[in-house]
């Protein structure tokens, strides 16, 4: 589901924008901040998600280059999209004790996940079905209006097609070179479209875009097409596959 942010992992730790006591192994992350991310999440890893880490957050601003920390001690923090607007760098300090046998460096890369988005896409890519301007107006009445209609949009086609393909293992996928592409479409649409829904403002490439995902997920649920190969098809007692699909453009006789 997330989309990971790139980071890179040093030995040391960060105080006004100075490396101090690298010797201390403390796990510093650094995540540089391009014009085109909205947010930024800091998670916990799966690995330790019994067990989190705890970190401090630092920023940089972009005009002045000055460091001001953001939080401290905490297990997770989200950047928001106003303030990435003025930021061009995040470091995150891990405080938790650094295990035996492993690098401050190791543990941070280990311990702590940074995502540029929790969706299967990034933000930004809902802009080629609504403007940057509407989407900020939306959130502006509704903050996480956003989150909430990829959510709906989750559970809309998971209610049609995820007895036939493992929904769960698709959308934990985090490289975007081995998404599916018919799903990210599918997701950015329904999004988009429950987005704009209660203001009944629907552009007609919106609309022409929905029916063609409607189509689309009425094909993948009987089975007449497929997704990308290798399509992620359930093989458990709940699954409903009768016949393999085995290309996209394939048909059951």
């Amino acid at each position: 589901m997330p989309v990971l942010a790139k980071a890179t992992y040093n030995t040391g730790s960060y105080v006004d924008g100075a490396v101090t006591d690298p010797e201390s192994n403390l796990g510093c992350i650094l995540v540089p901040i391009h014009s085109s991310m909205t947010e930024l999440y800091i998670r916990p890893s799966t690995a330790y998600a019994d067990t989190p880490a705890t970190f401090d957050v630092y920023i940089r601003d972009s005009m002045s280059l000055a460091f001001d920390q953001v939080a401290t001690g905490v297990t997770e923090y989200d950047i928001d999209q106003d303030d990435m607007r003025q930021i061009n760098a995040v470091y995150v300090n891990i405080t938790t004790e650094t295990p035996d046998g492993m690098t401050g460096a190791a543990f941070a890369a280990t311990a702590i996940s940074v995502f540029e988005s929790l969706m299967y896409f990034t933000k930004s890519s809902l802009y080629l079905y609504i403007t940057q301007q509407q989407l900020y107006q939306f959130e502006n009445m509704y903050h996480n209006c956003v989150l909430d209609a990829y959510k709906s949009a989750v559970g809309k086609l998971t209610a049609q097609i995820g007895n036939r393909f493992n929904m769960e293992g698709m959308l934990s996928v985090t490289d975007e070179e081995q998404k599916d592409d018919t799903i990210r479409w599918i997701l950015q649409v329904l999004t988009v479209y429950n987005i704009c829904a209660p203001s009944l403002n629907i552009s007609e490439p919106l609309d022409m875009a929905y029916k063609e995902v409607y189509q689309t997920i009425q094909r993948l649920k009987g089975g007449m097409v497929s997704l990308e190969e290798p399509a992620p098809y359930r093989n458990d007692k709940y699954d409903s596959n009768v016949e393999v699909v085995t290309t996209r453009s394939s048909y059951i006789g």
